[in-house]
């Protein structure tokens, strides 16, 4: 039972993408469950801001259609929820409270959106994408692997159901957002992908697509919504790459269970790593305690101390 908006997809654009990224950072999160005790700042805040906006769309459903909310919406307020998870981040949580305030102002005249869904996670399966895909698409043996995703709002406007995916940024042009870029980061987005794959498969024709909700997260605070575009090339590509993810992420977990069948401690065995992904966009893996490590005995004192298991 969720207790509380938010949280990770059981298997999504994420966990599919770690499988590439570096077997052994998929290991690490999704075969033995390591998360780190201390997040990053930035991270923090973007959670943060997710449940405040998670909050604000639930107390609308709850007040157009009563007791219509998720149940975490009943089960704790926003400001225990926000203590909760930002522990130790009292500014973090600061702002999340002061971004909802200004969202809340810069929507009171009018916001054409109404909640519909806030948090919901929705799955496919990979025969279903490819029919999505392909009608004529013949049968094949993983058909019934299943992906998922986690939306953050699924709305309605304008008598059509759409996906919504808040993306918090630090970076703007004199106090605000710059100008949304079709062809930036969002021309080929694999979240998005799958999303409107799996979304299409639930909600048939009424689904639209995905808006990308912008918030700049500094004062005075900035919001923008736009569509974000989807390749047709890269969408008729989707089933293949979900196939070799699925698969890649099946060969990590047969590895591990090798190792255990040929009596390897698990505790200290680990799959090859990708050591090019070991530092990127400026900072580095947060696994990367482990894998510097060099002895057994080390790693495992790096366990103990960076990391909680879920």
């Amino acid at each position: 039972m969720t207790t509380q908006a938010g949280g990770v997809s059981r298997r999504g654009s994420h966990r599919l993408a770690e499988a590439a990224l570096c077997p052994r950072k998929w290991y690490f999160r999704w075969a033995r469950g390591l998360v780190p005790k201390r997040t990053p700042l930035h991270f923090m805040e973007g959670t943060l801001v997710h449940l405040a906006l998670a909050y604000h769309r639930a107390e609308q459903m709850d007040m157009t259609l009563s007791g219509s909310a998720p149940e975490w919406f009943y089960r704790q307020s926003m400001t225990e929820a926000l203590a909760e998870t930002g522990a130790g981040y009292p500014d973090a949580i600061r702002l999340a409270k002061d971004i909802l305030d200004a969202y809340k102002r810069r929507y009171a005249a009018y916001d054409p959106w109404t909640p519909v869904a806030i948090e919901h996670e929705y799955t496919a399966t990979l025969g279903q994408i490819r029919k999505l895909v392909n009608p004529y698409w013949e049968p094949c043996s993983d058909d019934n692997e299943v992906v998922s995703s986690r939306i953050d709002l699924v709305l309605r406007t304008n008598g059509y159901l759409w996906a919504c995916d808040y993306k918090t940024t630090a970076h703007g042009q004199r106090g605000r957002l710059g100008e949304f870029n079709p062809e930036g980061e969002y021309a080929i987005n694999w979240q998005f992908l799958l999303q409107t794959a799996i979304l299409r498969v639930n909600l048939g024709d009424e689904f639209k697509g995905v808006v990308v909700e912008r918030i700049f997260k500094k004062p005075p605070f900035d919001f923008d919504r736009a569509v974000a575009p989807i390749s047709r090339r890269a969408f008729l590509d989707l089933p293949n790459v979900l196939a070799r993810q699925c698969l890649l992420e099946r060969q990590i977990a047969k590895q591990a269970l090798d190792a255990q069948a040929l009596g390897e401690d698990m505790n200290t065995w680990l799959p090859s790593g990708n050591w090019w992904n070991c530092y990127q966009w400026g900072s580095p893996c947060e696994y990367r305690p482990i894998c510097v490590a060099e002895t057994d005995g080390q790693a495992q004192d790096a366990v103990v101390r960076e990391y909680n298991q879920l």
